[in-house]
């Protein structure tokens, strides 16, 4: 149903506005620090984890699936395992480290700027250096 129109101009007048009771919000929480990786004593690694649901496409899934086979079928020690998350928890780590680099709207464009920065840090050798150097950072925050 229409509002009555007003008698200055006909516009219709806005509905009127209920008060909300003013809350003071709580600041809002840091994430939590990564003391609890790998190597906790704590609990298991399994139990520090906290689950997440995401949609991957099926040549993802493929890709993904293809990859967590060769790397477990390269290593040397069979200490750990090796599974699909393990990888995607690389895979953001990953992308945590080079999120000044990320540029774009969209998937696609995400995507193309990872691939771009990755092409130009394996093309220079010192960059390459550099890459390693960040990983080897990374592995050390854990």
């Amino acid at each position: 149903m229409t509002p009555p129109a007003n008698t200055a101009g006909g516009a219709p007048k806005p509905a009127a506005r209920r008060t909300r009771a003013t809350t003071v919000k709580a600041p809002a929480a840091k994430a939590p620090a990564r003391r609890g990786r790998h190597g906790s004593e704590d609990q298991p690694k399994h139990k520090q984890l906290m689950r997440r649901d995401m949609g991957l496409w099926p040549d993802q899934v493929a890709d993904l699936l293809a990859l967590r086979d060769q790397v477990n079928h390269a290593r040397t020690q069979r200490d750990e395992r090796i599974t699909d998350a393990t990888l995607v928890r690389i895979a953001v780590d990953l992308l945590g480290e080079f999120r000044e680099q990320l540029v774009g709207n969209t998937e696609d464009e995400l995507r193309a700027s990872v691939v771009e920065l990755a092409h130009k840090l394996l093309s220079h050798p010192t960059s390459v250096q550099r890459a390693q150097s960040a990983i080897a950072a990374a592995k050390t925050k854990r």
